[in-house]
C-alpha cells in the first residue's frame, strides 16, 4: 500500500513536471513567434517608407540585419509550428521584395533623371560653343543659357564637371570678346 501511494505521488509529481515543461515550451514558442512578428513588422515598416528621402544604404543594411536575425532564429531558436512560422515568413519575404523593388525603381528613376540632365547640359554646351563665333554679340544669349544651366539639378559626377568646364570656357570666350569690343569702343570714343 505504501508502495502504491509512493508511486502515485511520483506519478502526480511527474504529471505536474510534464505540465510545467509543456507550459514553458508553449511560452518559448510564443516568444519565438513574437520575435519573428517583430522582425516582420520592422521589415514591413521599412518597405512602406517613402523612397523620396530614404537613405538606401542604411535601409538596405537594416533590411539585411532583419533577415540575418530571422535566419539566426530559424537556425538557433526554438522550433515553432511550421504553419505559423510560414505565415510570418511570407509577410517578411513580401516586405523584402517590396523594398527591393522600390529601391530598384528609385535608382532607375534617378539614373533616367541623371541621363536627361546630362543630355540637357550637353545641349547647352553645344549652344554655348556655337555662340562663341558671334563674339561680343552673344553675351545676352549666353546669359540666357547660363540661367537654363542653373535651373538644371546639380550632380556630383565627373561628366557634369567636364560639361561645366566646356560651358564656362565658351562663356569666358564670349565675355573676353565682349571686353575686347568694349575696350575697342572706348578707344574709338576717346
Amino acid at each position: 500500500d505504501t508502495l502504491r501511494s509512493r508511486v502515485q505521488a511520483i506519478l502526480e509529481l511527474l504529471s505536474a513536471e510534464i505540465e510545467a515543461l509543456e507550459a514553458k515550451r508553449q511560452q518559448d514558442i510564443a516568444d519565438a513567434l513574437a520575435q519573428r512578428e517583430i522582425i516582420a513588422g520592422k521589415a514591413e515598416a521599412l518597405a512602406a517608407k517613402s523612397t523620396a528621402n530614404l537613405n538606401f544604404k542604411k535601409a538596405s543594411a537594416d533590411m539585411n540585419e532583419l533577415f540575418d536575425n530571422w535566419q539566426k532564429l530559424q537556425k538557433d531558436g526554438i522550433k515553432v509550428p511550421k504553419a505559423k512560422a510560414d505565415e510570418i515568413w511570407k509577410r517578411c519575404s513580401k516586405a523584402r521584395n517590396t523594398f527591393e523593388n522600390n529601391k530598384r525603381a528609385f535608382f532607375a528613376t534617378q539614373d533616367q533623371l541623371a541621363k536627361s540632365n546630362k543630355n540637357a547640359k550637353s545641349d547647352l554646351v553645344s549652344k554655348a560653343q556655337d555662340l562663341v563665333s558671334k563674339g561680343a554679340e552673344a553675351a545676352v544669349d549666353y546669359r540666357k543659357l547660363l540661367d537654363q544651366w542653373k535651373a538644371l539639378p546639380k550632380s556630383k559626377s565627373k561628366s557634369d564637371d567636364a560639361l561645366w568646364e566646356k560651358f564656362k570656357a565658351a562663356g569666358d570666350a564670349i565675355y573676353a570678346a565682349k571686353l575686347a569690343k568694349q575696350a575697342e569702343d572706348d578707344v574709338s570714343f576717346a
